[in-house]
């Protein structure tokens, strides 16, 4: 399905209907809203990515988890997840998607973004998944 299909069943019109818009104000935008099963014009805050620090043998290292409906994927959006150092400069480089979790009754699969970069080794770190257009 494309995602403009998507947008147009779910009533959303313009300004409201681009990847980008969050017109039920929960902060995800709609591009990430398809991904995770949700509905654009009822909040759903229980949907948002969490973070964590994830330890593999004796480091840490930061992820955003999430959980993504396989039935509604988009064929023209992405996922793409990006680090900072920052919160100006972000890039696409040393992280790991990883498929933890796949429940086949929903079939929903759980995402891993992590860093590949260990916590201790910088002063801050920022992950943000986002929702690109193809």
């Amino acid at each position: 399905m494309k995602y403009g299909t998507w947008a147009a069943a779910q009533g959303l019109a313009a300004p409201d209907n681009g990847p980008a818009a969050d017109p039920d104000n929960d902060g995800i935008g709609n591009g990430l809203e398809i991904f995770l099963g949700g509905h654009p014009l009822k909040p759903e805050p229980h949907l948002i990515p969490h973070g964590s620090l994830v330890k593999e043998g004796v480091v840490y290292y930061l992820a955003i988890d999430l959980s993504v409906v396989l039935s509604t994927l988009p064929s023209d959006l992405t996922l793409e997840a990006r680090r900072s150092t920052d919160l100006v400069v972000w890039k696409q480089e040393d992280i790991v998607m990883e498929i933890t979790g796949y429940d086949p009754a929903l079939c929903v699969e759980v995402r891993r973004y992590r860093s590949t970069i260990p916590c201790h080794s910088l002063p801050r770190e920022y992950l943000q998944v986002t929702a690109t257009g193809t």
